[in-house]
């Protein structure tokens, strides 16, 4: 009899609970045979890491690419920003980009260290600037973020000795410092500052030189980004900000 604490009673037993020994030991043998048929054989397991594998293997370079995708897009992008952030600190600081002293030879390294250092240095996190070892005009600066630039001062001729036929600082970007290539559009971008002030642009713009100012222009023009372009992608930076700093999905290369 079962008993009732609230009135002192028994009750008796539900006759579903009164199990007898042999239906014990049925309940018993069930459990124990549900679980030998939830183990897995060697055999299926292998088959199963098999199925894993493959599946892997086919979306792990799609999902790497888009990451890679993204890394290059946010430091395009963040490059963009702080360089100008910085020039217009400067500007303050220093007076006018247009009268800032610059590189005064067309093999004046020494001209683009002090360059840097003067006018972008107090305001971007550099962990270090040097010469290039291989080209006397071009310098190589590395940000604390781990990218770094090659950065130069283009004149109108090389025999040019005064800042005057200077037209622009261009500046190589490389998103990742640790790139095995090395390919305009892919490896690097091209950002410029013209000696010429322009209130509809910032100072620090992507490589635009002779541009229409349309998207077809930034694929098929003189410099435009495509694969089939012997005259470089300069264009391949204009292309990505004008579309709002996001590959295109037709790009020519894959990250």
């Amino acid at each position: 009899m079962g008993f009732n604490q609230s009135n002192n009673r028994r009750l008796p037993l539900s006759p579903s609970l009164i199990w007898e020994g042999d239906n014990i030991a049925s309940l018993f043998t069930f459990h124990t045979s549900l679980k030998s048929k939830i183990a897995f054989t060697l055999a299926e397991v292998l088959i199963t890491l098999g199925i894993i594998g493959v599946v892997a293997a086919l979306t792990l370079p799609a999902l790497i690419s888009n990451y890679n995708r993204h890394v290059v897009e946010t430091r395009l992008e963040k490059f963009y920003s702080i360089m100008n952030q910085a020039a217009k600190q400067a500007e303050v600081d220093y007076g006018e980009f247009e009268y800032w002293d610059r590189a005064t030879s067309y093999n004046d390294a020494d001209g683009m260290i002090n360059f840097w250092n003067t006018y972008f240095a107090p305001y971007v996190k550099t962990l270090k600037v040097e010469k290039d070892k291989s080209n006397s005009k071009h310098i190589w600066v590395y940000l604390a973020d781990g990218t770094k630039l090659d950065m130069f001062n283009y004149f109108n001729s090389e025999t040019a000795t005064d800042t005057t036929t200077s037209t622009a600082t261009h500046i190589y970007f490389y998103p990742k410092s640790n790139n095995i290539t090395n390919i305009m559009g892919k490896d690097f971008f091209t950002f410029f500052m013209s000696a010429a002030t322009n209130e509809n642009r910032n100072i620090v713009e992507p490589y635009k030189f002779s541009w229409d100012g349309t998207e077809n222009g930034l694929i098929n023009g003189q410099y435009g980004c495509r694969l089939n372009n012997d005259d470089s992608r300069h264009y391949c930076t204009a292309l990505i900000q004008y579309n709002g700093w996001k590959i295109p999905k037709d790009y020519p290369f894959r990250f």
